[in-house]
């Protein structure tokens, strides 16, 4: 069983996360980057991670730490990035 954690404050990945959970795996979700942030080791050491790019930044964080990141810490994980944008009609 993968360890998945999914980042997203739209209710509509719920359907997407009960597919997955259906499959046998873990999945942790987390509703705001606040809450994420809380978690970057653990959602760092997972088998996957699914990450809404378009949430509000956390109050107290200006735009520059917000791109700074651990990097001492996850320097040596790869990470594959795929990138999907949905434009509402």
């Amino acid at each position: 069983m993968s360890k998945i954690y999914i980042v997203d404050d739209d209710f509509a990945i719920e359907p997407v996360a009960d597919y997955i959970r259906g499959k046998g795996h873990n999945v942790i979700r987390f509703k705001s980057a606040g809450d994420a942030l809380n978690h970057l080791v653990e959602i760092a050491d997972s088998d996957l991670a699914i990450i809404d790019i378009m949430m509000e930044r956390p109050p107290g964080i200006s735009e520059v730490s917000a791109a700074g990141g651990l990097s001492s810490h996850f320097s040596q994980r790869w990470i594959l990035s795929c990138f999907f944008v949905a434009h509402g009609g």
